[in-house]
């Protein structure tokens, strides 16, 4: 029994340190990390269907706090918990187990869990993520009396070089990865091969061409040229011409593409550049700090296309200062009014009182019982129409007769004072029953063989009808347009040939062709000629049906389909603004690639940037599929500045090159599909030292960095990144880089508590046990 006074004895369960030595504070604190984890990491259910992840709502995103999970854990309550946690546990550890062999295994764990908890901190606290696209391979140009210019080797790629004789184009027309050589000392070797098509300026000696050339065999470079063998149109010039290169002033070579930066994620940055009278300057960055994380921040609601009664959480004002000495706008502070998650650019109507003619309406349609569809429809401008263009059209008419609801032709004939307009009701073509009519008063009668009102000549829409004329003695065909000026006669029958024969056109009888009103879709709308009159049209063969149309009213056509008008503006003023994306409708895994900011910049307009994953130099330099459009902006002292809205890029310390890929497959080999590639690894150089094998569970470490397989280019052969080219792919990596300070301190921490409960659990009972056994042959002996 302790014969000290009472009161020199510490009572562990009072004051401070009776506080953080309590075990019920600890359970309280690892309970509050628990819920404090899941809701940061899944967010709050509501409702019972937990499997659906629209259950889930995450507190971290409401725009109160706008923080994406890295920064949820970086917030001060996370790290005073695990402050709190740590000195709760080491008090405990202290004050109420002694340290001794028997409790070695629970200091062990909780100084490992103290160790793991300091290191999170500080690996969370410094931690850097961001990515880098590589490309496999630049070409560099150089043009006798021109400039030199590279351009990324990427199918579809396009650049021009300017000389005194004119412009040389230069388009890659195919990569082939794999191409094998078939000739030469390097016979049954494989290379990565890039074909160019060359255009020589107008008048140049040589015609187009192509050029292959062959990475890392340079000696193998050769064109390809046009022949005059019609079952082998393209051949070696080294066959046709007996040397490979059809003008060998021309340089072109396949070079390594450097890499020298990386993007941050979730870090947003202006990058500012100034291009007046074509000189182009250097992007240069500007961060952009506080911009949201998932809320639409709109100041004002006319900025933008958006639903009816549409809310926005509180509006920003950002200020985006310079950073950088070479800032071209040095002096001049950005200001971001307005932030959108997920919108693009879109061309829509405002309605004015005055103003020209420029009908706009809104048509909902319902097939069956299918959902219904919104279109917006623009008289004036049809390229602007969301409707299907083979199925739906809008047009205005300002004079009653020009509603046509089949075709017709206008017959004159001077000489017996004739002026007639006849419609079209059968087309000989279609039916070789149709006769001929009479043009009364007069020897002709004429016939419609076809029409053809999408006829595209000159790059213009000319509607066409091919008409059989007979005056009683001779029958001919007549191209008949719009324009009469344009007509043709061909003789009855072809040459021998079987072609057309053209012959003098009959002055005797003039046709105008006139398409009926909307004749190329089978249901279009019509406004006019009264601003607010609109009308339907269904064509569902040669005549229509012509139906009033009444703002809100459903009208239904046969086979089912319902027509509603929502809205009608018949003067209305075309404007290019962001269309926010509904909710329902957002992709998360675009995360932040379909946001967009109006920034407002001191003695230039306002401009909407959307948003880029990389601040691309040019288009040359830009990896198909990725996006490159700077907005240009003109300042009020006739300086002209570009704006890319993209992510903070940091310098890596070094160069990485791609010098080739590695696919390892499933069973069956690689088939050029995503689904047979097992794992992609990308062979890097770093400074241009040897090959390095990265992939996505085998990262490599180069200048304080980790790097890894995030990104490859998989094979696309419809060419939809590409402008239609097809591509086989491995044109490009894209790696995923990241520190990983602290992680050898976790793992170090992890260990010795992983030690120290084999050592709880397995150690300390067999020692209790001997113990046991010491004091019990103790007693038994009276020692």
């Amino acid at each position: 029994m302790d014969s000290r006074p009472q009161s020199t004895i510490s009572n562990p369960s009072t004051g401070f340190v009776g506080l953080f030595s309590s075990v019920k504070v600890g359970l309280v604190l690892l309970g509050l990390l628990i819920i404090y984890s899941a809701v940061g990491s899944a967010g709050i259910p509501v409702s019972y269907a937990l499997w659906e992840p629209t259950t889930w709502v995450k507190i971290r995103e409401h725009p109160w706090l706008e923080m994406t999970e890295m920064e949820w854990f970086q917030w001060w309550p996370f790290v005073t918990l695990i402050a709190l946690t740590c000195l709760v546990m080491a008090v405990t550890t202290i004050r109420r187990i002694p340290l001794n062999w028997i409790n070695a295994g629970v200091w062990m764990v909780h100084v490992g869990l103290i160790t793991l908890a300091v290191a999170c901190v500080v690996y969370f606290s410094s931690k850097v993520e961001g990515d880098v696209p590589v490309a496999r391979a630049q070409i560099h140009i150089e043009v006798p009396g021109g400039a030199p210019v590279t351009m990324l080797a990427m199918p579809g790629n396009a650049t021009k070089v300017h000389t005194d004789e004119g412009d040389w184009s230069f388009r890659v027309t195919s990569i082939d990865p794999e191409w094998e050589l078939l000739s030469g000392d390097d016979k049954g070797e494989r290379a990565h091969a890039v074909t160019v098509s060359v255009q020589p300026p107008a008048g140049h000696e040589h015609q187009m061409f192509m050029r292959q050339l062959l990475d890392g065999y340079p000696q193998y470079t050769e064109d390809i040229i046009r022949s005059s063998n019609a079952h082998q149109p393209m051949a070696r010039a080294k066959k046709t011409l007996g040397r490979p290169l059809v003008d060998d002033t021309l340089k072109m070579s396949l070079q390594p593409a450097v890499a020298d930066r990386f993007y941050l994620q979730a870090e947003p940055a202006i990058y500012v550049r100034e291009v007046t009278g074509g000189n182009i300057g250097p992007w240069i960055q500007r961060p952009v700090h506080d911009l949201p994380r998932f809320s639409d921040r709109v100041r004002d609601p006319e900025r933008v296309w958006v639903d009816e009664g549409a809310r926005f959480a509180a509006p920003i004002d950002i200020t985006v200062k310079p950073v950088d000495d070479q800032d071209p706008l040095k002096g001049v502070d950005l200001r971001i009014t307005d932030y959108l998650r997920h919108a693009r650019l879109k061309v829509g109507d405002v309605p004015v009182e005055d103003g020209p003619i420029a009908p706009a309406a809104t048509l909902k349609v319902q097939i069956g019982d299918g959902a219904p569809s919104t279109y917006e429809l623009f008289a004036m401008e049809p390229e602007g129409n969301t409707a299907p263009a083979d199925i739906f059209g809008f047009e205005w008419i300002d004079d009653e007769a020009a509603l046509r609801t089949a075709p017709e032709l206008r017959i004159e004939v001077p000489a017996h004072e004739v002026d007639v307009i006849v419609p079209v009701h059968g087309l000989a073509d279609a039916s070789p029953a149709v006769e001929f009519q009479e043009v009364e008063g007069t020897p002709f009668s004429w016939r419609v063989r076809f029409i053809d009102d999408q006829l595209k000549i000159a790059d213009q829409i000319r509607p066409l009808a091919q008409i059989e004329l007979t005056d009683g003695e001779m029958t001919w065909k007549r191209w008949a347009f719009e324009d009469p000026s344009l007509n043709g006669d061909l003789a009855a029958e072809p040459d021998a040939g079987g072609h057309d024969r053209l012959i003098p056109a009959d002055p005797r009888i003039v046709t105008t062709y006139r398409p009926a009103t909307g004749s190329i879709v089978p249901f279009v709308l019509v406004a006019g000629p009264d601003e607010n009159q609109l009308r339907l049209i269904s064509r569902m063969s040669i005549n229509a049906d012509v139906l009033d149309v009444e703002i809100g009213e459903t009208i239904e056509i046969a086979g089912g389909a319902k027509f509603t008008v929502t809205r009608h503006a018949p003067r209305t003023r075309r404007e290019t603004r962001p269309q926010i994306t509904p909710w329902a409708q957002r992709d998360p895994r675009t995360m932040d690639r379909a946001s967009m900011m109006r920034v407002e910049t001191p003695g230039a307009p306002p401009a909407w940037l959307s948003m880029h994953q990389y601040a691309f130099d040019s288009p040359e330099q830009a990896i198909p599929g990725m996006g490159y459009a700077p907005t240009t902006i003109r300042m009020h002292d006739g300086r002209v500045m570009q704006l890319l809205y993209s992510r903070q890029s940091k310098p890596i310390g070094g160069e990485i090159t791609l010098d080739g890929f590695r696919i390892k497959s499933h069973v069956g080999g690689f088939t050029g599909t995503v689904s047979s590639v097992l794992n992609w690894i990308s062979e890097l150089r770093f400074d241009g030292g040897d090959v390095v094998e990265v992939s996505v569970n085998d990262p490599q470490p180069y200048a304080g960095l980790w790097f890894f397989q995030s990104q490859w280019d998989p094979p696309d052969p419809r060419g939809t990144r590409t402008g239609g080219i097809p591509s086989a792919g491995r044109n490009y990596t894209v790696l995923g880089v990241g520190n990983r300070w602290g992680v050898w301190t976790m793992l170090f921490g992890a260990v010795l508590s992983t030690i120290g409960m084999i050592w709880a659990f397995y150690v300390k009972p067999v020692l209790r046990r001997r113990q046991m056994e010491r004091v019990t042959t103790q007693l038994e002996t009276g020692a």
